[in-house]
């Protein structure tokens, strides 16, 4: 399957995708010469460099410049699908054709932009373009059938008067970096998705890290972890065809991985 990803925030990392993907391709081959069972089995993942091959990037610089490449996706996208021919099991005719059908459009992020673009006085041409955008994607993934992962920014929640933002004050949990947050872009953007992630940490990742496995640190702190206390959470909190849960998660060398 390729995948179109639209960074606009230009931290996309290549590299780091690339090295997800030896990762994951080493363990499904040794799992293989093993004969282990396992989520990570032979063939489960393409060789790393067809990997590369199959993501397109585009760095939109405005609102204006995101919304025009998007609405040029829908063509671009039924031209390659046509000319694409069905998902290759084989690995060494894998490697003759190194073109899958787009299934996948990741935008990171849709607030950077919107942001950038426009002020207090300009919300109503704010919440046109977000449904202009919003319209697109979900035209494509319907007729397209493909999967469409818009990803928002947060921000700290509105105080009332006299408040102080909220925090954690469970005692059980009294080591969590925890700070009550909202999504951007409001209700208008809010109506706009079909299903909404939220994706939280109990302790922040990038303060402290004695296990080399825990990806993203950044420095050593005399904050002292485990490394099984970095762990993640995703909860669905809006869905039309499922109810609220969560699943816990890490990101480790071989990227998103259970916890």
């Amino acid at each position: 399957m390729g995948a179109v990803y639209i960074d606009t925030e230009s931290k996309f990392s290549l590299s780091r995708l690339k090295e997800i993907a030896n990762h994951r391709k080493n363990i499904s081959e040794n799992n293989n010469n093993n004969n282990s069972a396992s989520l990570l089995s032979y063939k489960s993942y393409k060789d790393p460099n067809i990997l590369m091959e199959n993501i397109t990037i585009h760095r939109p610089k405005s609102t204006l410049d995101m919304l025009d490449q998007i609405s040029k996706l829908e063509e671009d996208i039924i031209l390659r699908n046509h000319d694409s021919s069905s998902f290759v099991e084989d690995q060494q005719q894998e490697h003759q054709q190194a073109k899958f059908p787009i299934g996948l459009i990741v935008v990171d992020s849709i607030a950077a932009p919107t942001k950038r673009d426009f002020g207090k006085d300009t919300a109503t041409e704010r919440v046109k373009s977000l449904f202009q955008i919003a319209q697109h994607l979900k035209r494509m993934a319907d007729q397209l059938n493909l999967v469409v992962l818009v990803i928002n920014q947060v921000g700290l929640q509105q105080q009332q008067p006299g408040q102080t933002h909220q925090m954690n004050t469970n005692t059980n949990t009294s080591n969590d970096d925890f700070v009550a947050v909202q999504a951007a872009l409001g209700n208008s953007w809010h109506h706009c998705v079909s299903t909404r992630l939220l994706l939280e940490y109990t302790k922040d990742p990038h303060q402290s890290v004695d296990d080399g496995n825990i990806a993203h640190s950044t420095n050593n702190s005399n904050r002292s972890f485990r490394s099984e206390d970095f762990y993640r959470t995703a909860s669905i909190v809006k869905s039309n065809v499922v109810g609220e849960t969560k699943v816990n998660f890490q990101i480790t060398s071989i990227g998103v991985s259970d916890f």
